[in-house]
């Protein structure tokens, strides 16, 4: 090699120094938790080849448990975020990828929960679910690591694929292989949305160092707001980020999609796909964001992408009566209460406590969603596609704890003090006051006044039962429904999330002013 470490072929030149620079940074213990779950993941496919059937639960039971150990390892490790480069500056731990990646752990061990439940009386194989539930939530932990393009497009797409494959999971459902299908045709869409986007901004940046670095990105247009290839290309990407958040125009695989998947899966795409979008949102717009300079550029879109969201979302909701159709437009809803906090940042940065209230919300929206899917999967009907409104009507009659469970979750999502969910928009309500956006802070009030509307016909049916519906047309008394009871480990999960839901509501413990992870 000569001496000065570059060796030319051609036109191109390979400077190995600068490769051994690169490989000096690569720290494969600081993705130990991400390494760890693909691990068990492929642990868990095969044992399932090689273990007997009737040792299988044990497998799986075995498979949440090593997860269990990975929570309290990332939670109680005392190594911290650090600012040192990371595999060449694609990879960036911070204090706010902790918190993710922490968010996305609980998650879903709150999905293994649901899944315990929903797969009971089901003929369908388990352990490849669970198996690629950690590929997914590895891959979402990883994403918010990313400080590249390259490392973002390749940890998304680890995302995307996997929750086609579990949309899909019951295979004995015809409406489940339609809604993976439709989600498929629409996030290939949005794939190519998404590699649009990030091709252009590759082409406005040129051959600078390293032109998919979000150091890079930012620099570049720093001085070169005006940019039309830049701001195409930023345009692009946010609306890959809003078809993740699930903002209209880009909502319309919620409906389907919500409704055909399994309940798991439903709750997954619920909690961890939006926030995935709000991983990006964060990387993008926060103090050191990728397109923060274009920042007065976006904010016309996202206003009214986030007004539109705010209205469709509930009104539309008003019509439905299947429940995840229901949840899926209301989710449309709290995503744009969310984009109301990016919004605020967007145009009064030195709000510093803002970014602490958008993980609030997220953290308020995961307990009380996990609360509503978990009183559903325990009910477990058998068409699990088809739960509606009036399948509740006289919950409380025969499970009265689990028509309280439902209406502390349902309650915490409209918003009802003092549970958290009324937190969590009060802090959006209080910002965009401050901010001044009048018309923002309207049209989120007409939201949630709208919201009590739908989200309370569930309660009036869990807690009041109607004679009427119980008679046919010739006026016979027909059979009763019965609804399934809960275990005392569902009752005690329940509990602990409700009382989670009360006193983050009553004493939320000065979170929206001490976490500052912009």
């Amino acid at each position: 090699m000569p001496e000065e470490g570059i060796t030319k072929f051609g036109k191109y030149a390979m400077d190995y120094s600068s490769l051994v620079s690169i490989s000096d940074t690569h720290n494969w213990i600081a993705l130990i938790p991400e390494i760890s779950l693909c691990l068990i993941g492929l642990f868990l496919l095969l044992a399932d080849v090689l273990i007997p059937p009737g040792g299988k639960p044990w497998l799986i039971r075995f498979g949440v448990g090593l997860n269990i150990l990975l929570l309290g390892y990332l939670l109680f490790s005392k190594e911290s975020a650090s600012a040192e480069v990371l595999f060449g500056g694609m990879i960036d731990v911070t204090s706010l990828s902790q918190w993710f990646r922490g968010f996305f752990l609980i998650t879903q061990l709150g999905i293994f929960w649901l899944a315990g439940n929903y797969f009971k009386n089901r003929a369908l194989v388990r352990t490849e679910f669970y198996a690629v539930v950690n590929i997914v939530t590895a891959g979402m932990m990883l994403l918010a690591h990313s400080s590249s393009f390259v490392v973002l497009f390749v940890a998304l797409e680890t995302v995307t694929i996997g929750l086609y494959v579990l949309v899909a999971y019951d295979r004995n459902s015809e409406f489940s292989l339609e809604s993976a299908l439709k989600y498929l045709v629409l996030g290939g869409t949005n794939t190519a949305i998404l590699l649009m986007g990030i091709a252009l901004i590759y082409g406005a940046v040129g051959s600078v160092n390293d032109p998919l670095s979000f150091e890079s990105v930012r620099a570049f247009l720093a001085e070169n707001p005006d940019n039309l290839l830049a701001k195409m290309g930023t345009l692009a990407l946010f609306a890959s980020v809003a078809f993740k958040v699930g903002l209209v125009p880009f909502h319309i695989w919620i409906p389907d999609v919500y409704q055909g998947a399994p309940t798991p899966t439903t709750a997954l795409l619920s909690i961890a796909s939006k926030t995935v979008g709000f991983v990006l949102l964060f990387l993008f717009f926060g103090e050191s964001g990728v397109f923060q300079p274009l920042a007065s550029f976006l904010f016309p879109f996202v206003l009214w992408v986030t007004l539109i969201s705010l209205i469709y979302g509930n009104v539309t909701a008003l019509g439905y009566t299947n429940l995840k159709r229901l949840l899926g437009m209301s989710g449309v809803s709290h995503g744009g209460f969310l984009m109301i906090g990016v919004l605020v940042y967007m145009k009064m940065g030195e709000l510093n406590w803002i970014s602490g209230a958008i993980l609030f919300y997220l953290m308020a929206y995961m307990i009380a969603s996990l609360v509503v899917f978990g009183v559903m999967s325990i009910l477990n009907f058998e068409k699990d596609e088809d739960q509606d409104l009036y399948d509740y009507n006289g919950l409380s009659e025969k499970r009265p704890f689990l028509a309280g469970a439902l209406t502390i979750g349902v309650g915490s999502l409209a918003g009802i003090p003092p549970l958290v969910g009324f937190m969590a928009k009060f802090a959006f309500l209080v910002a965009a006051f401050q901010s001044k956006m009048y018309l923002l802070l309207g049209v989120a009030l007409f939201a949630v006044v709208v919201s009590i509307f739908y989200y309370f016909k569930w309660i009036r049916e869990a807690f009041y039962k109607d004679p009427i519906r119980g008679l046919s047309l010739d006026g016979e008394t027909q059979e009763e429904p019965s609804f399934k009871g809960a275990s005392y480990s569902d009752i005690g999960i329940l509990i602990f999330l409700g009382i989670l839901t009360i006193l983050l509501g009553v004493f939320p413990m000065n979170l929206l002013s001490v976490w500052n992870f912009s």
